[in-house]
């Protein structure tokens, strides 16, 4: 994979991401929709207010903030369907899962900003299990979110 060079800066940047939530409402076919910002990308958040054994998906949308030219890599732990997205190209896509598992890849990227997309998407049959964690290559790993998240 070539290396990504960073996005141009953000004039009014805020920490976190955007986030959107949907799931068809109780016995109806309509969907509830919820969007907002966020600094995590745990489902905690969310199971405070939704039924998360039901069929539902999330997108989180921002910019990832590179602190220095690396190798780095990439890891969801996923129950059912998720995607990792950088600078438009897809690192990760764990489509049709059955059980939780985790996959993982290597981006070259140039310090500075990266547009990231983050999808997942549980149709109720598995408890949901989302985690999304990076790191250089060969150090220790960490989960995404907080202060490397803008948007």
């Amino acid at each position: 994979m070539p290396w990504r060079d960073h996005q141009p800066a953000l004039k009014d940047k805020r920490p976190g991401v955007t986030y959107c939530f949907a799931m068809l409402a109780p016995g109806e076919g309509n969907p509830l929709v919820a969007s907002g910002e966020t600094r995590s990308l745990g489902l905690q958040q969310f199971a405070a207010v939704y039924d998360l054994k039901r069929a539902f998906s999330l997108t989180f949308d921002g910019y990832l903030n590179v602190p220095a030219d690396g190798i780095y890599e990439f890891q969801i732990e996923s129950s059912r369907d998720a995607q990792l997205f950088i600078d438009g190209a897809t690192v990760l896509n764990m489509l049709r899962m059955k059980d939780a598992s985790t996959a993982q890849n290597f981006v070259p990227l140039r310090a500075g900003l990266h547009k990231i997309g983050i999808r997942y998407a549980n149709d109720g049959s598995a408890p949901p299990v989302f985690r999304v964690r990076w790191a250089i290559k060969g150090q220790n790993w960490r989960n995404l979110g907080g202060g490397e998240l803008v948007h």
